[in-house]
């Protein structure tokens, strides 16, 4: 009887024999289960499977520290550009208290950059303007320019700090930032950009954006 199962199970199970479950004995024709045990080392990742992943990272990592950097960038740009409207729409108020409409002569030593600081405290004395714009990423003095072409003199042109007149104002002024972004329209790269054709600027200078009389 047993020979007859034994056999019958040989047939329908066949992948079973000499396996790790089943040890078939040849001389008794029995068939003895064995426990299963599993002793297998895991494995790990090989070096160049670790230098792949640390390859995509790397590359993703890139890509994104570059847009949030250009982002970054572009927002302060945008102040840039807000903050100089925002003195031009200052230098028309003043404008209108000039005789003939001229815009005040900052005068003095020190180049554009003191020019401009001059001119915002001016501005701030005669409640032309509130806040003191800034270029974002400055410490210390203003990274933003003024300048204005040769004055007319008068016998009384526009209000000054004392309370009293000056005897000179400009019909013309020009404020310009240096931008961050090379690709933005407005600012001057390698001709000269929107911003510098609206005001009258003949050669380029990287980077700047310029907001005049116009």
């Amino acid at each position: 009887m047993t020979t007859n199962v034994n056999s019958l199970t040989l047939k329908l199970m066949p992948t079973l024999v000499h396996t790790p479950q089943f040890i078939v004995d040849s001389k008794y024709k029995t068939m003895n289960h064995e426990p299963l045990t599993i002793n297998r080392k895991p494995r790990g990742f090989t070096l160049i499977e670790l230098l792949v992943v640390i390859s995509i990272i790397g590359i993703l990592a890139a890509f994104i520290v570059a847009s949030f950097t250009s982002a970054q960038q572009k927002a302060r740009d945008s102040k840039r550009k807000s903050d100089l409207d925002a003195v031009k729409k200052a230098l028309v108020l003043a404008s209108n208290d000039c005789t003939g409409g001229g815009y005040p002569v900052i005068g003095g030593f020190g180049g554009t950059e003191a020019k401009y600081v001059s001119l915002i405290s001016l501005m701030q004395t005669l409640n032309y303007i509130k806040s003191t714009p800034q270029d974002p990423i400055q410490t210390g003095a203003s990274a933003y320019n003024y300048d204005t072409s040769s004055g007319t003199t008068t016998a009384d042109t526009c209000p000054d700090a004392s309370g009293g007149r000056t005897t000179d104002s400009s019909t013309k002024f020009l404020l310009w930032a240096t931008l961050e972004n090379s690709n933005d329209p407005a600012a001057d790269s390698a001709s000269v950009g929107k911003s510098g054709i609206a005001c009258g600027i003949t050669s380029a200078s990287a980077k700047r954006y310029y907001v005049c009389e116009q």
